[in-house]
């Protein structure tokens, strides 16, 4: 409540709330660039099936990533981004292509499974990369290893182990089912590098929790 009550205060004080759009103008202009192309997809893609929840999930997730990819670029800085938790996310958007690329299973059953939905994520992959690339090596001298000491293997070898034994079988194709389901067992749990970091360094950036939020909500959609 103290947030929403120091917004409105910005709102009722002409010069803070100028000041306000101009310290977030970047951020701002991103999330109506956002809304837009939500408003585009759903008219165009969408025959007002609920699957399409999973192609507007898969949007917003894309877009978190978008973000912090923006950030790191514009303050030429990865301070307060786990490394461990965007390789978590290459891992698990590339077993998501894996099954949904050659398969139909676990695809929306609206307009936006034909391609949307699978050029989505191959978007969330390349951009995941991106990170990673700019992390381990670009702004390499900013990343924090100190703090982001969180071993992603202890999230990466058990999600798939479970996958293994518990999978649906949708595709018909048993690599193609585990993949799947390791994907969406390890996204479950694949922020708690970036949690950890928090916790770590005692501090939280904000474009991160932007992030966060972004990816809570859209995990929202898909279980709907």
């Amino acid at each position: 409540m103290k947030g929403v009550n120091d917004f409105f205060r910005k709102v009722n004080d002409a010069e803070k709330m100028k000041r306000y759009l101009s310290d977030h103008s970047s951020s701002i202009k991103i999330y109506c660039f956002f809304l837009l192309l939500v408003f585009i997809f759903y008219h165009l893609f969408s025959d007002g099936d609920f699957s399409f929840l999973l192609t507007l999930s898969s949007v917003i997730s894309m877009f978190s990533f978008l973000m912090v990819f923006l950030k790191i670029e514009m303050n030429k800085s990865c301070a307060g981004v786990s490394l461990k938790m965007m390789e978590c996310y290459v891992v698990l958007n590339t077993s998501r292509l894996i099954s949904i690329v050659p398969f139909e299973g676990y695809l929306p059953y609206d307009k936006s499974g034909d391609w949307l939905y699978q050029l989505v994520e191959a978007v969330s992959l390349f951009i995941n990369c991106c990170i990673v690339y700019l992390c381990r090596y670009k702004y390499k001298n900013t990343y924090d290893s100190n703090n982001d000491i969180f071993n992603n293997l202890f999230l990466i070898i058990p999600a798939f182990v479970i996958a293994i034994f518990v999978h649906p079988s949708l595709n018909s194709f048993l690599p193609a089912d585990v993949a799947w389901s390791f994907a969406l067992y390890l996204e479950s749990v694949c922020v708690l590098p970036q949690l950890s970091m928090f916790q770590k360094e005692g501090k939280v950036a904000a474009f991160t929790t932007h992030f966060l939020a972004s990816q809570a909500f859209s995990k929202c959609h898909t279980k709907n």
